[in-house]
């Protein structure tokens, strides 16, 4: 799947979400936005892309707008949203040609035209989401283009920033909205990206310390809440990576998640590279105590879904996607007997403000692997 359809298909997660898992009313916005006779039933397409399954995937091309309409509300303008999804198709071309890197440039130029005005009264969360997407135009440069630590640094400033406006309640707000959960935890994938991209000596424990402020905060449990709501594997496993260097006592619950959305992460001795895994398991630092724990405790569990990875290797070796369907057609998408998925919409709200890393960490952390874009 290209980042492009991840965002779109994203956005459509977090819309049935905040409607409370109404898929067939997704379907209605955007087959009323397209304008098809009663004859057209987009139900089945909808379904079908969010289980990652891309057939007929122009019909969600009005995502955006019903996004914007029914999530953001009116947060911030429309044309952010546009440029942002311009920005996830501007990471698929990592190998660009020259003339692929002037419409990249050209993408950047525009980032500084549209958000040169630091807030507007019109919109509540305009200045929280200028910020947000300076530091994503920094992070497609740093993919596409190249950039110093001195770039990088000025796009993390631009993303604490998003975080930190974000999480301040409007003047209408008893709690945050799955909106604001969304966009922080959006800040929070590429804050981390971007610290793991940084080449100082310091780089780990900078990393580290940026990210356990960003725990205590409350900002990783929005990321862990758009990884359970979108079933993105990828989140997920770079949840569990900030867990684990982070010594949180979530970690057996993340790890456990992300192997439940893609069983090849049963298998701790497997090297994957291709699909953004970038070493086996086992060697992981930041998830060496807790991998043990899990095969002890659900060992049949695990072999299980290591037995279906390694049933569909070839199919998910050609095609990440595919191979995860299959994977998942097998086994399903559960946790081991006796627990269950705990949705972290019903707990956020109660993290607002509520400095929880004091009693989260332990002294020694580990380092963190790079995550997963």
């Amino acid at each position: 799947m290209s980042l492009h359809h991840r965002f779109i298909h994203t956005m459509a997660s977090v819309w049935v979400a905040t409607y409370a898992g109404k898929r067939d009313g997704l379907a209605a916005e955007l087959k009323e936005k397209l304008e098809y006779g009663d004859e057209v039933d987009l139900g089945p397409t909808v379904s079908r892309y969010l289980n990652f399954d891309l057939t007929k995937s122009q019909h969600l091309a009005p995502m955006r707008l019903v996004f914007w309409e029914g999530v953001v509300c009116g947060d911030y303008p429309l044309h952010f949203l546009r440029w942002w999804e311009d920005a996830y198709s501007a990471y698929d071309l990592v190998d660009s040609t020259k003339r692929e890197k002037a419409e990249i440039r050209t993408l950047l130029a525009e980032a500084k035209f549209l958000f040169k005005d630091a807030s507007n009264a019109a919109y509540p969360r305009y200045g929280a989401a200028r910020e947000l997407l300076l530091g994503f135009a920094i992070a497609v440069e740093r993919q596409t283009l190249g950039a110093d630590d001195k770039r990088i640094e000025k796009g993390l400033k631009h993303l604490e920033a998003a975080i930190t406006q974000f999480r301040t309640l409007k003047p209408d707000q008893t709690a945050l909205s799955t909106s604001d959960h969304f966009h922080i935890a959006s800040a929070v994938h590429m804050t981390d990206w971007l610290l793991s991209e940084l080449s100082a000596a310091d780089a780990q424990e900078r990393r580290q310390s940026t990210l356990r402020r960003l725990a205590e905060l409350g900002a990783i449990k929005s990321y862990a809440w758009l990884a359970d709501v979108t079933g993105n594997w990828v989140y997920a496993y770079n949840v569990a990576e900030i867990y684990g260097g982070l010594g949180h006592p979530d970690l057996e619950q993340a790890t456990l998640q992300a192997i439940k959305l893609n069983p090849r992460l049963a298998d701790f001795e497997a090297n994957t590279e291709f699909d953004g895994v970038d070493e086996p398991l086992r060697n992981a630092p930041a998830l060496k105590d807790v991998l043990p724990k899990l095969s002890e405790k659900y060992g049949d569990w695990l072999k299980e879904r290591a037995a279906a990875y390694h049933q569909h290797l070839s199919t998910y070796r050609e095609d990440v996607t595919k191979g995860l369907k299959a994977m998942l057609k097998q086994v399903g998408r559960k946790l081991p007997s006796g627990l269950s998925t705990q949705r972290v919409t019903k707990v956020l709200s109660l993290l607002l403000g509520f400095a929880i890393g004091l009693l989260l960490y332990f002294d020694g952390l580990a380092a963190i692997a790079k995550p997963i874009f």
